[in-house]
């Protein structure tokens, strides 16, 4: 469970280089427009390299949460729940180009509230079996 986890960081870490590349054009053949709340920007724009910082900010974020779920520190569960909260405030920043990140980000969070809180599988599968 923990190694599939920490893949799932890694993963979701490396997509959110997408949000550094088009900002800083690393790539110069893609061309690339940012959302900030569903308004456009120019990637040249210092908002938008802003936002291109965070989100590498965020992918290095996740990938020292990998690791931390792969050496099992005591802290990994908290940093990783802060991390999946600014990321996922980071995708809802960047709608709508980042949607996809909401659910995921949800996922990592419930995830982590159940390995936290064994006992949350119960309350989780009777409130699942409630849904028609």
């Amino acid at each position: 469970m923990r190694m599939t986890l920490a893949m799932l960081l890694i993963f979701h870490g490396l997509v959110h280089l997408v949000g550094f590349i088009g900002p800083f054009q690393v790539i110069r053949r893609v061309p690339y427009q940012i959302s900030i709340l569903g308004e456009q920007l120019d990637s040249a724009d210092l908002g938008a390299r802003l936002l291109g910082t965070l989100w590498l900010l965020t992918a290095v974020a996740f990938t020292v949460g990998a690791a931390a779920v792969f050496a099992d520190a005591a802290w990994w569960p908290t940093y990783t729940a802060v991390v999946a909260a600014c990321s996922l405030l980071l995708c809802v920043v960047g709608w709508p180009g980042s949607k996809i990140g909401i659910p995921v980000n949800l996922t990592i969070l419930l995830a982590l509230l159940v390995a936290t809180r064994p006992s949350l599988w119960g309350y989780l599968i009777a409130w699942l079996r409630l849904i028609p």
